[in-house]
């Protein structure tokens, strides 16, 4: 939630145990650990692995996701497995006058 208002949440369980949802600022560490542990193998594709050094740029992410959501631009969701956190869906900004988006 910031400051003021509530903020809307994207949710979907794709199978039994497995649900995609808007990332939440509470998300920060877990997010983060895992990228720091995976930094090596996840660098070569994501170029942002090396600029995010704590918890807090991925809660700067987050809050930059939640704005593009509230914004009608489209999602950008944690993956999770059993309650574990196993990877992320990225929405790129939605063209809605052309209908199109693409996903990282």
């Amino acid at each position: 939630m910031t400051e003021g208002r509530a903020t809307r949440m994207f949710r979907r369980t794709v199978a039994p145990g497995i649900e995609m949802r808007q990332f939440e600022p509470g998300d920060a560490e877990t997010v983060f650990a895992v990228v720091d542990r995976n930094r090596e193998h996840l660098r070569q594709w994501l170029p942002w692995v090396d600029g995010s050094h704590s918890p807090e740029d991925i809660r700067q992410f987050i809050v930059r996701v939640q704005a593009q959501f509230d914004a009608d631009q489209g999602p950008n969701t944690g993956i999770w497995v059993d309650d574990v956190f196993a990877g992320n869906v990225g929405c790129h900004p939605i063209d809605w006058a052309n209908r199109r988006c693409s996903l990282g």
